[in-house]
């Protein structure tokens, strides 16, 4: 199901199914008395949502401004091109992955294949890949930690820097409403395929980031990609899980290196996407490959050759 709905006078949104029945995709309009902005644009097909979102909310072509990415990933950025014809906008977001936007080669070897040689490059793949964008772009504003956009009539987004599933993710807290659009800044654990995290030291220290930042900033509502509206009580639930689905790939990532006097990067993420009961494609080995580097950057194992790793 397509829905465009109006959450309150400030902040409207759009949902689309991104896989099956368990994966829904959430892009958020915030609207001030100056200008609006889109945070994130989804995907390609999205742009018709889009469109009535922004009729829904009085929001005309040349009062859009700005779209301002929580990441780079293509569920949430493959409309920017579209946007941007269409009203003139700008694209706002971090700095560490502009290529993503304007290379899409690079962004799909990147995102897909960043370790060819375990990865095959196949057509199912890119079709799949090329099925969510427009077209290139060019990030026009650069942004980060205390970014602020005064959109007009004390509607203000201040960006929070949240690193995890990314290397430098923003969430967005927009002050008149006390809401907070955190993008993929806690992710799922649930699914059958991993909510992909890059970094393993900058999450673990996102996750009491953003409980601090609920409680710190009054937070009421919470709008998150993949799970829609979430209160405060449910999101420390969803930091929860997350916490202990990080020390249960760390436990699961020490016993198959235990077992062995050395194991490859191959086995290490075929054996651990099965304890954790996930399926063992891309995301699993960009997930598990970024234990195994934060396990060396600890000194916990370390690299005896190239994708080859022992104990300490």
């Amino acid at each position: 199901m397509n829905d465009s709905v109006k959450f309150n006078d400030r902040i409207f949104y759009v949902k689309t199914m991104l896989a099956g029945d368990y994966l829904p995709l959430y892009v958020t309009l915030v609207k001030g008395a100056d200008y609006a902005v889109w945070v994130d644009s989804g995907t390609k097909n999205m742009f018709p949502m889009l469109q009535g979102a922004m009729d829904m909310a009085k929001v005309s072509d040349s009062s859009l401004r700005l779209v301002v990415q929580t990441h780079s990933h293509n569920d949430h950025i493959a409309c920017n091109s579209a946007l941007k014809k269409q009203t003139g906008c700008l694209i706002a977001g971090p700095k560490h992955y502009a290529h993503w936007h304007s290379d899409l080669e690079r962004h799909f070897q990147e995102w897909a294949r960043p370790i060819p040689e375990l990865v095959p490059d196949t057509a199912e793949q890119r079709a799949y890949f090329n099925s969510l964008f427009d077209a290139p772009h060019h990030i026009d504003i650069f942004v980060d930690e205390g970014t602020v956009f005064d959109l007009g009539g004390g509607v203000t987004l201040t960006g929070h820097s949240v690193p995890g599933h990314m290397m430098n993710d923003l969430c967005w807290f927009e002050s008149s409403t006390r809401t907070l659009l955190l993008g993929d800044g806690i992710t799922a654990t649930e699914w059958p395929h991993f909510h992909m995290h890059l970094t393993v030291a900058g999450y673990r220290t996102t996750i009491p980031k953003v409980q601090r930042l609920v409680r710190d900033l009054k937070v009421e509502n919470i709008f998150m990609t993949h799970f829609g509206v979430v209160k405060p009580a449910e999101l420390h639930i969803l930091c929860e899980k997350a916490s202990a689905f990080l020390d249960k790939m760390d436990r699961c990532l020490l016993h198959v290196l235990c077992g062995k006097d050395f194991v490859t990067l191959e086995e290490i993420w075929k054996t651990v996407a099965v304890k954790m009961n996930k399926m063992p494609d891309f995301q699993a080995l960009n997930t598990i490959h970024a234990h195994v580097k934060d396990f060396v950057e600890r000194g916990l194992c370390r690299e005896i050759e190239p994708r080859v790793y022992a104990l300490r």
